[in-house]
């Protein structure tokens, strides 16, 4: 097997405030719409829309599929469960 020895470095942590997430918000939904006939289904588009809003909120505290949803959609009956199923199991 071969090693290889690139050597990766992370970029710096951010200090960003709502107002810097806000500005990416159009440039993402132009990007996202170039994407979106990937997706197929009206409702795989929907959830990659739900998880980039999640990922990019501050008012959820962790990262994770789970609380995400219950607070972005609330405790709607299968939406944690498609969420999750739509990121691990969907062809991106």
């Amino acid at each position: 097997m071969e090693v290889n020895d690139e050597v990766f470095q992370t970029a710096d942590d951010l200090e960003l405030v709502l107002q810097d997430v806000s500005e990416l918000m159009t440039p993402l939904k132009e990007y996202r719409a170039i994407h979106a006939p990937l997706f197929g289904r009206s409702e795989h588009h929907e959830r990659s829309e739900l998880y980039v809003k999640g990922l990019l909120s501050l008012e959820v505290e962790r990262e994770s599929v789970e609380p995400m949803v219950l607070q972005l959609k609330g405790a709607i009956k299968n939406a944690v469960r498609a969420v999750q199923q739509f990121l691990g199991e969907g062809s991106w």
